[in-house]
């Protein structure tokens, strides 16, 4: 109790993480309400079409969380250099960002291209989904770089606590998506109706004109951390040693977690049809909930990240305490919120009475483990990253995944054959572990380092 009122009782921390919180959270809500959109009018093409669409999408999200885990690493030095002051070496880590970005996903971009079938095959062995999930995959990673690019100028921009411009591009973002794929997956104004492809064609276009508009918005109002190939000239071996020991560990650690929950989909897939869609709805409604969650995650960063970088460490501590004690009540609010919302917004969709119900008990599940997955996030992705101890960050999110949920899932789902909500449910194992080692670290101090002091 006394925590949460020194909380609340520090009215500067309050007024500064509601600013970015509230923005990013308001961001994130419109990302997944393109993603919402996708789910919605796919749904009514049937329980295959969101299944491939589904299974389809967990190829990019392998590259999203490898391009994030660069973001992710750069976001450290952005917040770091931030509180120095340093916009150059802001614009430095930002073009490293961008190169290595575009690189990973150009890879994967042709992997979709040459071999979508073979790539749906690892998630599923039913022939209707693989054939309408090749048909979304190869059109829709011709998007993957622009979404890279994007998504390193948004690190750059959040990192530097001004988040009205991506939350101006998501809004635009948002409506041209949601225009396209109308247009395309059911045939308006004359375009023939695309179903599954036409959803993967309206996620590409909204994609690039996504990248465009940043890059403009950035050139407007932000031009002094926009990348320009001159910038790296001067970049000394130290600076390279530093970015690369603390951003690999966040590549690794967002690249091996992403195939191991990638893996949950090929449990899943395993468990029927009907387990994937119910699975992909209840995921869809947890992203929208888990919004707040992301925001927090990002202001922690950027609050924790610029005090470490301005020599402040008993203020980033003291902000890493106040951030744990709200992830705790978000996560409260947040277990309130699925319950409440879930049987009204699961009537949109277009699926068998059994697959909703069975939507509905996985989102239990989800609400029960909310106020843990809350707290884990925010310390992983913000009060950890931004002190800097992304080697922790590893080890603890690699052991969840791979030596505690899949095992669990693989056993409940496939061995014993139990129910979905009853093998979704063993994931509360993998959070419990994780709050306790991560309490465990915030306590030591041993997690806080001042990055960019001598760079």
């Amino acid at each position: 109790m006394n925590a949460i009122k020194g909380t609340f009782s520090d009215k500067t921390f309050i007024k500064t993480a509601l600013a970015l919180i509230f923005p990013i959270a308001i961001q994130n809500l419109l990302m997944s309400g393109v993603n919402f959109l996708d789910n919605i009018m796919i749904g009514r093409l049937g329980e295959e079409a969101i299944a491939s669409v589904s299974l389809a999408n967990q190829y990019f999200f392998v590259v999203n969380l490898i391009v994030f885990g660069v973001c992710s690493g750069t976001g450290v030095f952005i917040s770091q250099f931030w509180g120095k002051g340093d916009t150059l070496n802001i614009r430095r880590v930002l073009g490293i960002n961008i190169l290595l970005g575009s690189a990973v996903s150009l890879l994967f971009t042709l992997g979709g291209v040459f071999a979508p079938r073979g790539i749906m095959r690892m998630f599923t062995p039913e022939s209707e989904v693989i054939s309408l999930g090749a048909e979304y995959l190869s059109i829709v990673v011709i998007s993957y770089v622009p979404t890279s690019v994007s998504m390193a100028l948004q690190i750059g921009i959040k990192g530097t606590a001004r988040t009205r411009i991506p939350l101006l591009m998501s809004l635009i973002t948002l409506c041209i998506n949601g225009v396209l794929n109308y247009i395309f997956i059911f045939g308006k104004f004359g375009f023939p109706a695309m179903g599954v492809a036409g959803a993967a064609l309206a996620t590409t276009v909204s994609r690039f004109a996504e990248m465009i508009l940043t890059i403009v918005l950035i050139k407007i109002y932000a031009p002094e951390i926009l990348f320009r190939p001159s910038d790296l000239k001067g970049i000394t071996k130290t600076f390279i040693r530093r970015f690369s020991v603390t951003v690999v560990p966040v590549v690794v650690n967002e690249s091996l977690w992403g195939l191991g929950t990638c893996l949950y989909s090929f449990v899943y897939g395993r468990m029927g049809t009907d387990t994937v869609a119910a699975v992909s709805i209840a995921a869809t409604v947890d992203r929208l909930v888990n919004i707040f969650m992301f925001g927090m995650g990002n202001a922690a960063m950027v609050m924790i990240g610029s005090e470490v970088g301005a020599g402040n460490l008993v203020t980033g501590k003291k902000y890493a305490e106040e951030f744990s004690v709200m992830s705790w009540l978000l996560g409260g609010i947040m277990t309130v919120v699925i319950v409440c919302i879930s049987p009204f917004v699961l009537k949109i969709f277009n699926v068998e009475e059994a697959v909703r119900t069975t939507a509905f008990l996985v989102l239990v599940d989800i609400a029960i483990m909310a106020a843990l997955q809350s707290y884990n996030h925010t310390n992983i992705v913000g009060t950890l990253r931004s002190g800097g101890d992304t080697r922790f960050c590893l080890v603890i999110d690699l052991m969840g995944v791979w030596l505690i949920s899949l095992p669990l899932l693989a056993i409940c789902g496939l061995l014993f054959k139990l129910p979905i909500e009853y093998t979704y449910f063993t994931l509360i194992a993998e959070q419990l572990v994780k709050a306790v080692l991560i309490f465990s670290r915030l306590k030591s101090g041993r997690w806080i380092s001042n990055l960019v002091r001598d760079l």
